[in-house]
């Protein structure tokens, strides 16, 4: 066996049990940038396939222990270069038995003997372009996958840095007595309050957002009583609508089962999300909630829960960006209302991994409405 080598990684397997024929083959494409493997053995080429990753094999038809074909089909029976291109070299006229025989085997191209150097070559180095641009993205993911991988982990370290001190800010403020404060003690305990919660929650959309990119997050199914969960978040969010002005109204389908198995946090996550949306856009108006089961079986039932509100809409040019991560309306509403833009993008990715879509329609100064749809297991 002869190894031709220049500093590279590709490499290319020569299998003809002639050497003359060996030598033709490799002073034609020596000079590329490869690594040339050759050997007049089929058994040795099958060994040697199983221990590099070649990016081209040049096999001869006609071998005497093993022909091509045979050595093609044991390979892609092996464990390495059971993909890797195949250009099969006779002396003989390819029919069309032989090359439907070939392409079973994992061949790409026929050459007949005596070879066209030139052909061959240009034929070579169509293959190691291939091959280099599939290490050059095979590097490309394994780099992305390692930057997710850091930016999770600093996320997770800068948010546990984070709500330490922030869990201790909204724990004092939840144990003072407002009584013992005067009015603009206590409005300005509220600000902080308020402010600390939003960071908190600011926090928890980066680390789900990130979760979700590195598909870490998952979803669990446990038993849970809809219509009682769906009652505390509406109760707990009526307060919150106050400072609004705004009245929660909710209507539930009466046909949705007492207890289905689900992920209940995810699923008040994306609800909770939506009804803040439609507060903060929302002033003395209506937001109704209603939640309607659409698609029933035996197993699992399908839940649509809407939620409309009658505020200021979304202009029709700014909707397209409204599921970007950090994007938000124009920068006057932005100034007004605040908010970071990864709300609606968690909750999209969050209904998808319930099994479901999160979609909405919405005209300036009319109201907005958006829903979302959830698989539920019915238990056995």
């Amino acid at each position: 066996m002869q190894i031709m080598e220049t500093p590279t990684q590709s490499r290319i397997l020569v299998v003809d049990d002639f050497p003359e024929n060996i030598l033709r083959i490799t002073g034609a494409i020596q000079h590329l940038d490869t690594k040339i493997h050759t050997t007049t053995s089929s058994r040795e080429a099958y060994e040697l396939t199983q221990k590099y990753d070649f990016a081209l094999l040049i096999l001869d038809v006609h071998m005497p222990e093993m022909n091509g074909f045979e050595l093609a089909s044991l390979i892609h029976k092996g464990n390495r270069n059971v993909f890797t291109p195949i250009i099969f070299i006779s002396a003989v006229y390819f029919d069309d038995h032989s090359i439907f025989r070939g392409y079973k085997t994992g061949a790409v191209d026929y050459i007949v003997k005596p070879v066209n150097l030139e052909i061959l070559e240009s034929k070579v180095k169509v293959f190691l372009q291939l091959e280099k641009s599939r290490i050059e993205l095979a590097i490309a993911k394994e780099e992305a996958i390692k930057a997710k991988e850091e930016k999770m982990l600093f996320l997770a370290k800068i948010s546990h840095e984070i709500r330490n001190p922030l869990s201790a800010i909204i724990g004092i403020i939840d144990l003072m007595d407002a009584n013992e404060l005067n009015p603009e003690w206590t409005e300005r305990m509220e600000m902080i309050g308020f402010s600390a919660n939003h960071m908190h929650n600011l926090l928890n959309d980066l680390l789900d957002l990130s979760k979700m990119e590195s598909f870490a997050l998952k979803i669990v199914h446990e038993p849970l009583h809809l219509r009682a969960e769906l009652e505390q978040v509406i109760k707990a969010n009526k307060i919150l609508c106050k400072s609004q002005s705004n009245t929660v109204e909710i209507e539930i389908d009466p046909s949705i089962p007492e207890i289905i198995l689900g992920d209940s946090l995810r699923y008040k996550q994306i609800l909770l999300n939506l009804i803040g949306n439609a507060n903060k856009f929302t002033t003395n108006g209506l937001i109704q909630v209603k939640v309607e089961i659409i698609e029933n079986t035996s197993h699992y039932c399908l839940i649509k829960t809407c939620v409309h509100d009658n505020g200021i809409g979304i202009a029709e040019d700014e909707q397209g960006d409204l599921f970007r991560p950090f994007s938000q309306l124009n920068q006057n509403i932005t100034k007004k209302y605040g908010g970071s833009g990864l709300g609606l993008v968690v909750a999209k990715n969050l209904a998808q991994l319930l099994g479901g879509t999160l979609d909405f329609m919405s005209k300036p100064e009319q109201g907005t409405q958006f829903w979302f749809t959830a698989k539920f297991s019915k238990q056995a």
